[in-house]
C-alpha cells in the first residue's frame, strides 16, 4: 500500500480516511470537552475572548502539524540518503531517530536549546493535564458525593493528593509504553479507546434536547460496546473487513449519538 492511500475499502490500516475521521473526532473532543482546553475558555473574560482563543488555537494547529510532518519527512530523507549512519538499534524504533539526530548531528549550542525547549513544552503539557485531571476529580466527584466535607482546606489537600496519584499513574503508563515501536501511534490508539465515544454524549446533550437520562445511558452503553468490540472483539467475531483501532472513537461517537437521538425520536412519536 502507498504511503498515502485514499482507498475506501481498507479500514483496517492507517489510510487517509482513517486518519481523517480520527482527527475530526479527536479534535472535536479536545476543543469541546477536554478539561485542559475548556479550563482556558472558562478563564476568558467573555464569550468573544473564549471564541477567539479557540479559533486562534485551531489555526495554530495547522502550521504546527505541517512542521511536525516536515521534520519527519526530512528525517526519513536523511536516513535514506545516509544508509548505515544511524545505528540499527536506533532506526528500529522510529521514536528514537529524532533524539539521536538532535544529540549527534546538530551543533552543541542548538542541540542544548532544542532539548531545553522540548523539556519545557513537556513540563507545561504535563502540568496542565495533571491540574485539569485533579480539578475534574474534585468538582465532579468529591464535591458531588461528599458535599459536607468540602471546604477550602480539604479541597486543597484533595487536589494535591490527586495530583500525586495521577503523577504515579502517568509514570506507570510511561514505563509500560517504553518498548513500543511508536509511542505516538500507541497514544493515538489509547486515546481513541479510553475516550469511549464520550464526544457523542456531549453532542447528544447539545443537539437532542428531548433525550432523557435513561436513553442517554442506553446509548452510552451501546457506544462503549462498539469501542470494546473494535478493541478486543474482532479477533473473536471478525467482520468481513478489519476495523482500525483509531476508528473506535469515530464509530463509538456515531453509535452513541444516533442511538440516543433515535430513542428520543421514537418515544416522541
Amino acid at each position: 500500500m502507498p504511503i498515502i492511500s485514499f482507498s475506501l475499502k481498507e479500514w483496517g490500516v492507517e489510510t487517509f480516511w482513517v486518519s481523517f475521521f480520527y482527527g475530526v473526532c479527536i479534535n472535536l473532543q479536545n476543543y469541546g470537552i477536554d478539561q485542559s482546553f475548556t479550563q482556558r475558555y472558562i478563564a476568558a473574560k467573555d464569550d468573544k475572548s473564549a471564541a477567539k482563543s479557540a479559533f486562534s488555537g485551531a489555526m495554530m494547529y495547522i502550521p504546527g502539524t505541517f512542521l511536525f510532518v516536515m521534520v519527519g519527512s526530512l528525517l526519513w530523507m536523511f536516513s535514506a540518503t545516509h544508509p548505515g549512519l544511524i545505528p540499527a538499534e536506533v532506526s528500529s524504533q522510529s521514536d528514537a531517530v529524532f533524539p539521536w539526530y538532535i544529540v549527534n548531528r546538530l551543533p552543541h549550542g542548538i542541540s542544548g536549546l532544542l532539548v531545553a525547549a522540548i523539556i519545557a513544552a513537556a513540563m507545561s503539557t504535563v502540568a496542565a493535564t495533571l491540574n485539569s485531571g485533579s480539578t475534574v476529580l474534585l468538582e465532579d466527584y468529591f464535591k458531588r458525593f461528599f458535599p459536607g466535607k468540602a471546604s477550602e482546606g480539604r479541597n486543597i489537600r484533595f487536589l494535591r493528593s490527586m495530583t500525586v496519584l495521577l503523577t504515579v499513574a502517568s509514570i506507570c503508563v510511561a514505563v509500560a509504553v517504553m518498548n513500543v515501536k511508536s509511542a505516538l501511534t500507541a497514544w493515538w490508539g489509547m486515546q481513541s479507546v479510553l475516550s469511549g465515544g464520550m464526544l457523542g454524549l456531549f453532542l447528544l446533550g447539545a443537539y437532542s434536547r428531548r433525550t432523557t437520562s435513561t436513553q442517554a445511558i442506553i446509548a452510552t452503553v451501546l457506544g462503549l460496546l462498539v469501542v470494546v468490540y473494535i478493541t478486543f472483539g474482532q479477533k473473536i467475531l471478525p467482520l468481513p473487513g478489519w476495523i482500525h483501532l483509531n476508528l473506535s472513537i469515530a464509530l463509538g461517537t456515531l453509535t452513541l449519538f444516533f442511538v440516543g437521538w433515535l430513542l428520543a425520536t421514537l418515544k416522541r412519536r
